[in-house]
């Protein structure tokens, strides 16, 4: 009787393991499923690959790899190349806005996701058209010890859309300047 029930204790853990694949093992990589395509990388910090994370988009987006700017192509100034500036010089913005964008992302995973979930962090970050104030892009990044790579990219590409149809700023005269606004937070679990 010990036994048996050491036995079934022991297969539910192997169970539960071999459940929990990781979605993103390789460096790079490609998934198709009908309607879309995600793309994974190493994430880049000035162009340098950092590998002990993983960075999640639609390979359908508008901004990969566009370096923040005027869409003049004049210079930033110190202020801006520095942040000096609060997000609410570019945009309409309340504090109130991140805790609804939080609780909508929290929102997109399920019990049992959020319960393997606990004490990671990820990274959102939604760029905006700054004439439309539509949302254009979502990338997430976390790292690759976090158990988010267990998570399926189904559940990303529901946040994703789920900012896309919920989420639309008002960019102040400053921030139509731009070729594109960033609204970015952490998302604890």
């Amino acid at each position: 009787m010990k036994k048996t029930i050491i036995s079934i204790i022991l297969s539910l853990i192997v169970a539960t393991v071999a459940a929990q694949t990781n979605q993103y093992p390789n460096t790079t990589g490609t998934i198709t499923k009908s309607g879309y395509t995600y793309k994974y990388r190493n994430p880049r910090l000035s162009g340098i690959e950092l590998p002990v994370g993983v960075e999640i988009y639609n390979a359908a987006n508008t901004y990969l790899d566009v370096r923040w700017g005027h869409k003049d192509g004049s210079a930033l100034t110190e202020g801006e190349s520095l942040g000096y500036y609060q997000d609410s010089y570019y945009y309409s913005y309340s504090s109130k806005t991140h805790d609804q964008l939080r609780a909508l992302v929290n929102g997109c995973f399920t019990s049992q996701q959020k319960g393997t979930l606990r004490n990671s962090k990820m990274l959102v970050q939604a760029r905006l058209d700054p004439m439309t104030g539509t949302v254009k892009d979502v990338y997430f990044g976390f790292r690759r010890d976090y158990p988010l790579v267990n998570i399926p990219v189904e559940t990303f590409r529901s946040i994703e859309l789920a900012l896309k149809q919920q989420l639309t700023i008002t960019a102040t005269a400053e921030g139509r300047k731009f070729n594109y606004m960033e609204i970015s937070w952490e998302q604890e679990f």
